[in-house]
């Protein structure tokens, strides 16, 4: 990780499915949650009151928007101007994945001022081209390679995209919290990273549920037959209806 961290406006993205085909259909009832496909963070970050200042004007950030699909993560910066032929920048988003979900705190060995990072996506622009792009991942080791994001340079922006399960470790994570510690974007000269207020902001990334049916193996004929779904793994909420299709 190439700079040091901004001070970090609290903001909570979330992202609710709650469809899975099959026999058993689990609905979950959010308790604390809103559906939303893609969330723009543009209006929560004051540019201008980061650590440093970028002295050149196709340095200046002007929005950062991120979009969360079921499957992906994107986070898009826009800059004020078109990059020169000669732009030679890079672009890292840190993202802190083992937040304990009733505390709120963190443990991993690698801090940014204190605050953890457990992921680094990013992207080096080279005489304007895409020289090289990551997602590394920290341990006890150090730091790693684990794969590459797709990156979409365009005239003024650069948008990295990567996998949800990049950063997630396993499908048994049905809810995740994941902090997004800091955004650097860092030139020849100068780095900017922008002012998150008091706290950074925080995506939750969250599974659909899973239906689960338990069902003796063997049945005689003319028996009734007990279908039970109560080991069905809920998402974000309890679950509150189950619905079968017998004919499927």
């Amino acid at each position: 990780m190439g700079a040091s961290l901004g001070t970090s406006v609290l903001l909570c993205i979330i992202f609710i499915s709650c469809f899975l085909p099959g026999l058993l259909e689990t609905i979950c009832q959010p308790t604390h949650a809103v559906t939303i496909n893609e969330g723009n963070l543009e209006d929560f970050f004051d540019w201008n009151s980061g650590l440093s200042v970028p002295g050149e004007a196709w340095h200046n950030v002007v929005s950062l928007y991120a979009e969360i699909s079921p499957l992906e993560v994107s986070v898009t910066v826009t800059m004020a101007s078109n990059f020169p032929p000669n732009a030679w920048f890079s672009v890292e988003l840190a993202f802190d994945t083992d937040l304990d979900e009733g505390t709120g705190q963190s443990t991993p060995t690698y801090a940014f001022n204190g605050i953890g990072a457990d992921f680094d996506v990013g992207v080096e622009i080279k005489n304007g081209l895409v020289h090289s792009k990551w997602i590394e991942n920290f341990t006890s080791s150090g730091w790693s390679k684990i794969g590459e994001p797709n990156v979409e340079l365009g005239h003024n922006y650069v948008k990295i995209t990567f996998l949800r399960s990049d950063i997630l470790e396993s499908r048994g994570d049905v809810k995740k919290s994941i902090r997004f510690v800091t955004f650097v974007l860092s030139g020849l000269v100068t780095d900017a990273v922008p002012n998150f207020g008091e706290e950074p902001p925080e995506i939750w990334l969250v599974f659909p549920p899973q239906a689960k049916i338990e069902a003796a193996s063997e049945v005689a004929e003319g028996t009734e037959i007990l279908l039970n779904g109560s080991a069905s793994i809920p998402s974000d909420a309890p679950i509150v209806l189950y619905e079968w299709d017998l004919n499927g």
